[in-house]
């Protein structure tokens, strides 16, 4: 993996740099601990299931070959974070190997309860990533019913969920919507597929236009 967190109960992580340890961590203890040898060990918490992690090759030479990343700690870190095995096995940054084929973590699960936790403290940021990456701005009204599907069906459950990909989980786990009613961006894709498909019909393109900006809401100036 390539990106750390410094608490399993914090949504925010950076990427596995020399420069971001040092800048987040102080490189002080709990995150630098001496090892049986004696030598610094660099540690955090994985953003993917809140266990704890060592950094491999964070300070190198000039020319190494390698890039820093993060590797699971399979044991409890004091003031890190404690290991939870079912976790581990539903993290999308496991070894393949060891990854579980189940479509829902346990019900109880610290990955679950933290994507429950962020949806609920960023529900603004998810929907506005959402309309964002889609083009379509999705109503106040439509919205809340997306959230209310998505909670019902346990969707903060659904396994490699994680808090750098909760807004297209959302996305990916809710029923297929309607769009009528729904403003769309000026000159987005989904507006040039319904000028498209107006045209195979043969259709007035100005005057399906003005209706659409009526009854589907095509909104003409974002």
């Amino acid at each position: 993996m390539d990106r750390f967190k410094l608490d399993p109960f914090s949504y925010v992580s950076y990427e596995i740099t020399p420069n971001n340890f040092d800048k987040y961590t102080n490189r002080t203890s709990p995150f630098v601990q001496k090892d049986a040898k004696n030598k610094n060990r660099f540690y955090g918490v994985c953003p993917g299931c809140n266990n704890p992690i060592v950094m491999v090759s964070l300070y190198q030479t000039q020319n190494a070959t390698t890039h820093p990343y993060g590797r699971h700690v399979k044991h409890n870190m004091p003031q890190i974070a404690d290991y939870s095995q079912n976790d581990y096995d539903n993290c999308p940054y496991a070894n393949k190997n060891n990854k579980s084929n189940n479509k829902f973590l346990p019900a109880k699960s610290a990955i679950g309860l933290s994507n429950k936790l962020l949806l609920k403290e960023q529900y603004d940021q998810v929907i506005y990533i959402l309309r964002k990456q889609t083009d379509v701005l999705f109503s106040n009204n439509l919205a809340p019913k997306m959230l209310d599907e998505y909670v019902n069906n346990t969707g903060c459950l659904y396994s490699n969920t994680t808090s750098d990909n909760l807004p297209w989980k959302f996305g990916e786990v809710i029923s297929a919507k309607s769009l009528g009613g729904q403003y769309v961006k000026i000159d987005s894709d989904i507006q040039q597929a319904i000028r498209q498909y107006y045209l195979s019909k043969g259709k007035d393109i100005e005057r399906e236009e003005k209706e659409c900006r009526y009854h589907l809401g095509i909104l003409m100036s974002v």
